[in-house]
């Protein structure tokens, strides 16, 4: 297999939210939603909230915030919409509870 780590891993049966559980020193990265990030009814996509992600982590690890991490999976929890134009706040953390962890929060506003 080309990706042993991606198809033994155990699958977590459900994904919960955080709760407060946000470290004491998080970093934080906004963005604005861009039209080009919306789908056809003008919701941002799934994707692009992934992305968000994945940019709030690399320009953390650049700027010293956490360890460098190797992607090996994603797991998300939808609890509302964005649209063009909408601020979002990207809150992200290492858990120290699980090593290779970063955990991350989006907010809206």
């Amino acid at each position: 297999q080309i990706y042993p780590d991606l198809c033994s891993a155990p699958r977590t049966a459900t994904v919960g939210p955080f709760g407060s559980a946000v470290a004491e020193q998080p970093f934080v990265y906004t963005v604005t939603v861009a039209p080009s990030d919306t789908d056809l009814f003008g919701h941002v996509g799934h994707f692009q909230f992934v992305r968000y992600c994945l940019d709030c982590v690399s320009l953390g690890t650049g700027k010293g915030a956490y360890s460098k991490h190797k992607l090996k999976s994603v797991e998300t929890l939808y609890q509302g919409e964005a649209r063009a134009g909408d601020v979002l706040t990207v809150v992200s953390w290492e858990d120290p509870s699980q090593p290779d962890t970063i955990k991350f929060q989006i907010k809206k506003g």
